[in-house]
């Protein structure tokens, strides 16, 4: 038996689920974005109209814009525990090479 480590193979196609996550995510958080936008012009205009109902409008596109933000953080963070785990793969296949070439 050999003292060779096994590593799968390449994991160029790994995490697809992961990553459609993290791209929905971003889709999502862009399109929350863009309607928070819309209802906070929209319930702007209304106020200023001087009718009650707007002020509401805001509020909800504050909420809209907090979502957004919730979303874009979510997806950002996978995208970075994707990379922490491909930093430390390639750290760990540098290091046996090393250690195996100065045996």
């Amino acid at each position: 038996m050999s003292d060779e480590i096994q590593y799968s193979p390449s994991r160029a196609n790994n995490y697809k689920t992961i990553k459609r996550i993290s791209a929905t995510s971003g889709g999502l958080a862009v399109l929350l974005g863009f309607l928070s936008v819309l209802l906070e012009i929209a319930g702007l205009s209304v106020t200023f109209r001087g009718e009650e109902a707007g002020l509401y409008w805001p509020i909800v596109g504050g909420f809209g814009f907090a979502s957004a933000v919730f979303c874009w953080f979510l997806s950002e963070s996978v995208n970075v525990m994707l990379d922490i785990e491909a930093n430390t793969r390639q750290a760990a296949k540098t290091l046996e090479q090393l250690l195996r070439s100065q045996e």
